[in-house]
C-alpha cells in the first residue's frame, strides 16, 4: 500500500504545474514558468507514521521521517504512536493533493493532514478532531516535527554548521551560523534555512495566521548535524469538545535558490491573501520631547511648550508637510496611568484652556492628534476602569483573574509611578470588552485623534477564553478590527511590541524596530516613568538609541514594506549633543527608508546644522531599502553593514549604497557591482555623500575606509560622455524628489533640468563633467577638477523663489591644454599623467581612466 502512495503521489508532483495551470491563460503560464527557476525540484514520499521530503538535487536537502505532535490534556502525543487510519489522493482546486488519517485511541482524538502539491512546493495543515465524549485541553501543536531521536534525519548543506539561519524575532532579526548560539535557534512565522555554497535553501512558512502564533525551533550540533525541527501553531490552551475540531494554520515548504526572493516570494503570497491598502506615503509626525522635561515643565506648561514647538517647525520648514502631532503619553493619561483613555493630565493643558482644546489647536496648524494605547491591557490603579470591568477581565483555565505588576523599566531602583502599577489584560471575546473599547475609541474620535501607536499587543498564552471556540490571537484580532472600524479609514493605526504579520490588513504600519529615538521625563518626585533619571535622552543603551539594532532590524525587516503592512523605524532625533555619526545614520536610514517619521527633536531651539539634516528625510518616499549581505554577513562574528536603494525616476536610475560600521575599527568596505545588480561590463561613478566627495569612475568593484561608528552613502551611476548629475546636498535620495526632470541635449550641448523644493529653501546641485569639455559661462558655477581622472565637478547653488526653479549649463568641447602641469608631471600630456595615475594604483584597484 505504502508503495502505491509513493508511486501515484510522485506522478501528483510531476504533473501538478500542468494541472494547476490547465485553465489558465498562456501569457500567466509563462510567467510561472520564468518564476520556476527560482524553485528546486523535489519529491515527496509517505511512510505508515509520516512522510520524507527531498530535493531532486545532489547532494540533496532531505527531510526524513517527518511526523507531527501535540500535546492533550499536558501530554505530548506523538504520530509516530498513532494508528495510520487512511490515506487517499484528492484533487483541490490548487492541485493533487493527498488526506491522511491517524487516531490516538486512548484519548479519542483523530489527526488529519491534507497535503496539497504545488509547482512551487507543497502545502500542509492539519486538522485535530475529538471523537470522543470529554472535551480535550490542547496546546503546541508540532503540524510537522522532525527528531533525530523518533529516527528522523533532516540532511542539508555542503556544512551544516556554516548554513545561515534566518531569525525573526521581533525588535530583534538577524541571519545567524546554524553553529551559534549552541545550535539552538528559533523563528517566528518562517523558517529559512541557507547553504551560502550550493546555493540552496529550504523555506518553511505559515501562509495564513490569523488564528494561531506560530514559530519554527531547530536544534544543532557539530556531531549530529540537525538533531530536530519543529513548526508549531500556538493558542494557549483550547478547550477541543466533543465532536469539534480545529484546523491548523497552513505550513508551506518549498526548496529554492535565492533566499532573498523566498523570503519576498512568501510576502506577496501574503499580500494576495490579505489585501492590505496603504497611503501613497508615509506619515510625517511631531512628538518634539526628547530635549524637554515634558512631566516636571521646567520651561513652562506642556501644551505651551508643544505650540511653541508646533510654530517652530511650521516657520522653519515651511513647504515640508507634517500631518500628525503625537501627544505625549504621560501627559495625555491622567497621572500617566495607562487604562485611564479619556482622562488626561489637565494641568499640562491649562495653556488651551484644556486637552480637548488643545487638539482643536493642532488642528488650527494643519496637524491631527496621535496618542499612545494599550488596548489589551490597563492599570487597575486607572479611573473605575478595573471596577466597570470585573465581568470581561482575562482569565486563566482556573477562573482566576489574571494580572501581574508592571515593572515597566525592570530597573529594581526605579520608584516611579508605572513600575508599582498592576497590569489586568480584557477578554477580547467577552462583548462587554467591545463595548468598553468601542466608547474608549469612539471618545478619541469625537475629539479629534487620527493617529495610534497600539502597543503590547499579546494575550497571554496560560489564559482561557471566555468564547472557548476562539483563540487568543483571534481574541486580539476582534479588538483590533472593532478599533478600525470605530476610528475609521481615516485613522492611522500602528502597532509596536507584539505585532505580528496577522494584523496586516486591520493596520497601516508596524515597528520592525526597537524603541529608537524615544526619551523620557526627569525624575523627580510624582514622574510617572523615568528611565535614566538624570536626562530625557541616552546614548550607547541596546534599546532606545542602538544604532546597529536599528540597521540591522530594518535590513532583515526589507520584504516586508508595503506587503504586509507600512515598516516603522520609529522616533527621529537627532539634535546636539548627539554625535554627528550616529545623527547620521539615523538620517540615512529614514531618508532612504519609507517609514514614518516622527520628530523627536525641539525646532524651537534647534542647532541649525541638525536642522538641515532633518530636512534630509522630507518629502517622505515609498521604498525600502533591501540589504546586500543579508546571508554573508552574520551573526556572530558579523552583521548586515550593506543596504542598497534602486532609484528609478523619469530622466534617469542610479543607485544609492549604504554601508554601516558598528565597530570600534576602521571597516574596509567593498561594493561589488555585480551584488549591486550592475553590469560590470559598465564604468560607474561613484559619489560619497556625507562627505560630499566625488570618490572617481570603476568598474566591476569600488573600495572605501569607513570609518568606526558611522556610515557612509554612495551614489553610483552610469558613467556618461557629457555631464550629468553627480548628487545633491538636499535629499538623502540625491535627486529622487528634489530634482523632477534633467535632460542633455547634445547638438546645443546644454544640460537643462527642475530643481524642486519650498520656497525659501538653499541648496546644491553637483555634477561631473568630462575632461575634455567646459563650460561657457562659470558665472554661479563652482569648478572643482579632479586630477586623478581630470574630470571637473560643478556645484550649482539654487535659491528657490518658487517651488519650482529650472536651470541650464552650456558646454563646449575643450582641446587646448594638452599638457599637465610640469609639478605634477615634467613634460607629460594628460594621457601620460593619467597612464601614469593608473600605474600607482593599489593592485586590484578597478579605477577607470578615460
Amino acid at each position: 500500500m505504502l508503495n502505491t502512495f509513493k508511486l501515484s503521489w510522485l506522478l501528483f508532483i510531476i504533473l501538478s504545474p500542468f494541472l494547476a495551470n490547465a485553465q489558465k491563460n498562456t501569457e500567466k503560464a509563462d510567467i510561472q514558468t520564468a518564476e520556476s527557476s527560482q524553485y528546486i525540484k523535489w519529491k515527496l514520499d509517505f511512510r505508515e507514521k509520516g512522510f520524507d521530503l527531498r530535493t531532486l538535487d545532489d547532494p540533496a536537502i532531505a527531510l526524513e521521517g517527518v511526523n507531527g505532535a501535540i500535546e492533550i490534556n499536558g501530554k505530548p502525543y506523538s504520530l509516530s504512536n498513532a494508528k495510520l487510519i487512511s490515506s487517499k489522493e484528492t484533487i483541490t482546486g490548487q492541485g493533487p493533493g493527498r488526506r491522511v488519517e491517524y487516531l490516538f485511541p486512548e484519548i479519542n482524538c483523530r489527526w488529519i493532514w491534507n497535503f496539497v502539491s504545488l509547482s512551487d512546493g507543497v502545502e500542509i495543515s492539519a486538522i485535530v478532531k475529538n471523537v470522543g465524549k470529554t472535551p480535550l485541553l490542547i496546546e503546541n501543536w508540532n503540524v510537522v516535527s522532525l527528531s533525530q531521536a523518533q529516527s528522523g534525519r533532516f540532511t542539508f548543506g555542503s556544512d551544516p554548521g556554516n548554513a545561515r539561519f534566518f531569525r525573526w524575532h521581533t525588535w530583534d532579526m538577524r541571519v545567524e551560523l546554524l553553529e551559534s548560539g549552541k545550535g539552538r535557534h528559533s523563528s517566528e512565522n518562517l523558517c529559512l534555512l541557507v547553504d551560502p555554497v550550493l546555493k540552496q535553501s529550504f523555506m518553511a512558512a505559515f501562509l495564513t495566521m490569523d488564528r494561531m502564533r506560530s514559530d519554527h525551533s531547530l536544534r544543532y550540533s557539530p556531531e549530529n548535524g540537525i538533531e530536530e525541527y519543529k513548526a508549531t501553531c500556538r493558542f494557549g490552551k483550547y478547550e477541543l469538545r466533543p465532536k469539534q475540531e480545529l484546523v491548523s494554520e497552513k505550513l508551506h515548504i518549498s526548496f529554492q535558490k535565492d533566499p532573498y526572493k523566498a523570503l519576498e516570494n512568501w510576502a506577496d503570497v501574503i499580500y494576495q491573501n490579505k489585501k492590505p491598502v496603504f497611503a501613497d506615503l508615509p506619515p510625517v509626525g511631531l512628538s518634539g520631547v526628547a530635549w524637554v522635561d515634558t512631566w516636571n515643565e521646567h520651561e513652562g506648561g506642556y501644551a505651551e511648550v508643544s505650540i511653541e514647538n508646533i510654530k517652530a517647525f511650521r516657520n522653519k520648514f515651511k513647504g515640508f508637510d507634517a500631518d500628525i502631532f503625537r501627544i505625549s503619553t504621560l501627559n495625555s493619561l491622567k497621572d500617566g496611568i495607562p487604562g485611564n483613555w479619556k482622562i488626561a493630565n489637565e494641568r499640562h493643558f491649562a495653556f488651551t484652556n484644556g486637552y480637548e482644546n488643545f487638539i482643536k489647536e493642532l488642528n488650527k496648524y494643519g496637524l491631527k492628534a496621535g496618542v499612545w494605547v494599550s488596548p489589551f491591557w490597563f492599570a487597575g490603579e486607572a479611573d473605575g476602569v478595573l471596577k466597570n470591568n470585573q465581568e470581561n477581565l482575562l482569565r486563566d483555565c482556573n477562573g482566576k483573574i489574571m494580572s501581574e505588576r508592571l515593572n515597566w523599566s525592570e530597573n529594581r531602583d526605579d520608584t516611579t509611578r508605572i513600575s508599582r502599577l498592576n497590569k489586568y489584560w480584557l477578554d477580547g471575546t467577552h462583548p462587554k470588552t467591545g463595548e468598553y473599547l468601542k466608547d474608549v475609541f469612539a471618545y478619541n474620535r469625537k475629539i479629534g485623534v487620527r493617529f495610534y501607536m497600539l502597543d503590547f499587543l499579546d494575550v497571554p498564552k496560560n489564559s482561557c477564553l471566555y468564547d472557548r471556540s476562539k483563540t487568543p490571537l483571534e481574541a486580539a484580532g476582534t479588538i483590533l478590527k472593532m478599533i478600525r472600524k470605530t476610528t475609521g479609514d481615516d485613522t492611522h493605526l500602528q502597532t509596536a511590541v507584539s505585532s505580528t504579520p496577522a494584523y496586516s490588513s486591520i493596520i497601516n504600519a508596524a515597528r520592525v524596530g526597537r524603541d529608537y529615538g524615544e526619551s523620557r521625563p526627569l525624575q523627580s518626585q510624582g514622574t510617572p516613568l523615568s528611565d535614566w533619571g538624570n536626562a530625557t535622552y541616552v546614548l550607547n543603551d541596546h534599546h532606545y538609541s542602538n544604532t546597529h539594532y536599528l540597521v540591522q532590524n530594518a535590513a532583515a525587516s526589507y520584504f516586508t514594506h508595503r506587503k504586509l503592512y507600512i515598516n516603522d523605524i520609529n522616533a527621529f532625533t537627532i539634535d546636539k549633543p548627539v554625535p554627528l555619526e550616529h545623527a547620521r545614520i539615523t538620517t540615512t536610514m529614514f531618508g532612504l527608508s519609507g517609514s514614518p517619521l516622527m520628530f523627536d527633536d525641539d525646532f524651537r531651539r534647534m542647532d541649525s546644522e541638525r536642522l538641515k539634516m532633518a530636512k534630509l528625510c522630507l518629502p517622505r518616499t515609498k521604498g525600502w531599502p533591501m540589504p546586500v549581505d543579508l546571508f554573508d554577513n552574520v551573526y556572530p562574528d558579523n552583521y548586515s553593514r550593506y543596504l542598497k536603494l534602486p532609484v528609478e525616476t523619469s530622466w534617469g536610475s542610479y543607485q544609492l549604497v549604504a554601508v554601516f560600521n558598528h565597530d570600534d575599527t576602521v571597516y574596509n568596505a567593498q561594493l561589488d557591482f555585480t551584488r549591486l545588480g550592475l553590469d560590470t561590463k559598465k564604468p560607474y561613478c561613484v559619489y560619497e555623500f556625507w562627505t560630499e566627495e566625488y570618490c572617481g569612475t570603476y568598474q566591476e568593484r569600488f573600495k572605501y575606509s569607513i570609518p568606526p561608528k558611522s556610515c557612509r552613502l554612495f551614489r553610483i551611476f552610469e558613467n556618461r560622455q557629457h555631464p550629468w548629475l553627480l548628487s545633491t546636498d538636499m535629499h538623502i535620495q540625491q535627486g529622487a524628489v528634489e530634482v523632477k526632470n534633467l535632460q542633455w541635449d547634445e547638438k546645443r550641448m546644454r544640460l537643462s533640468g527642475t530643481a524642486t523644493r519650498p520656497v525659501g529653501e538653499v541648496g546644491n546641485l553637483f555634477f561631473l563633467m568630462p575632461r575634455r569639455m567646459r563650460v561657457t559661462d562659470n558665472k554661479g558655477l563652482w569648478l572643482l577638477k579632479e586630477l586623478e581622472d581630470y574630470k571637473v565637478i560643478i556645484r550649482k547653488e539654487i535659491t528657490f523663489t518658487k517651488e519650482e526653479e529650472d536651470f541650464e549649463i552650456f558646454f563646449e568641447p575643450w582641446t587646448e591644454r594638452k599638457y599637465v602641469p610640469g609639478h605634477l608631471m615634467p613634460n607629460a600630456t594628460v594621457e601620460e599623467w593619467l597612464e601614469q595615475v593608473k600605474k600607482q594604483r593599489k593592485p586590484g584597484d578597478t579605477r577607470v581612466f578615460e
